[in-house]
């Protein structure tokens, strides 16, 4: 189809579709403006195409303004929208990931100090199962403290030394006094 062009009262360059018999449209006349246009249009239609905007419609220039400003005005609150809903999965995957880390984290912490608390009270069984210090015979009224008890066993050590002592002082008051009623009978 061809189309023919000129220039509108505006100063707007318009293009005419031309009907397919009309002469203009012919091989043979390669430039239909030759033609008279103040003469009836007779090839051609009423549809006149100015930069992609159809002029037919009855729509008038400001309500094709209104709805091309309302079309982006949508456009742009759907682009925020999107946006703001990208943003918020966003923060939430961080928060997501940041509580994972801070879980793995604690976890971590719990692992540790349980082996440490096992591996102490491990310890603090082979201390208290090893075999006691003995103190030899001859120092044992003495006090020789080990360097492994703690207070408290060692206030037990030194009550137990202290009854051990008093029951000896006891036996060997009463062995003496056994002796001195038997060389009084003598």
């Amino acid at each position: 189809m061809a189309f023919m062009s000129r220039r509108n009262p505006k100063g707007k360059l318009v293009q005419r579709k031309l009907l397919s018999g009309s002469p203009a449209s012919g091989p043979g006349n390669p430039m239909p403006e030759w033609r008279d246009l103040s003469k009836s249009d007779e090839g051609l239609t009423d549809q006149i195409l100015v930069a992609g905007i159809d002029t037919d419609s009855t729509e008038s220039t400001k309500q094709k303004k209104d709805r091309q400003r309302q079309l982006n005005y949508d456009a742009w609150v759907q682009l925020k929208d999107k946006e703001k809903k990208q943003k918020i999965l966003a923060e939430r995957r961080e928060s997501e990931r940041l509580e994972r880390a801070n879980k793995e984290r604690m976890e971590e912490s719990h692992r540790m100090v349980g082996e440490w608390n096992l591996k102490k009270e491990q310890q603090i069984h082979e201390e208290r199962h090893k075999k006691p210090f003995v103190i030899p015979q001859k120092y044992r009224a003495t006090y020789v403290r080990c360097p492994r008890e703690t207070p408290e066993e060692r206030r037990e050590r030194i009550q137990a030394l202290a009854r051990l002592n008093h029951i000896k002082a006891q036996r060997l008051a009463r062995q003496r006094e056994e002796q001195e009623k038997l060389q009084e009978r003598r």
